[in-house]
């Protein structure tokens, strides 16, 4: 299992999925990880998907749990320099209590 962490839209996120982007570079995986946000924030079932050596569809598949992490999930079909690829990944916003603080 692969986690990014990452700031888009002035806020932080993480995004979880099986490592089976191999060939993908690092930034071409936050690539997808900040157009997958995109999609999720834009409340859209399904998105185009281009980057650094990619291009795809994007499908939320509403509610899911990913090796005991649980949030919105999508599933990527991704096309790669590689081949064919599918990836399945869950998206989380990390919030802070400040009341916890």
């Amino acid at each position: 299992m692969i986690g990014f962490r990452y700031y888009h839209r002035e806020k932080e996120w993480s995004a979880v999925f099986i490592d089976s982007c191999m060939g993908l570079s690092e930034e071409g995986r936050l690539q997808f990880c900040r157009q997958t946000t995109d999609m999720y924030l834009d409340k859209k079932r399904t998105a185009k998907l281009k980057g650094e050596g990619y291009e795809g569809l994007a499908i939320y598949a509403g509610y899911g749990i990913l090796e005991g992490i649980g949030g919105p999930r999508f599933i990527l079909d991704l096309e790669t320099e590689t081949g064919k690829q599918k990836v399945d990944m869950i998206v989380l916003e990390q919030r802070v209590d400040a009341s916890l603080n």
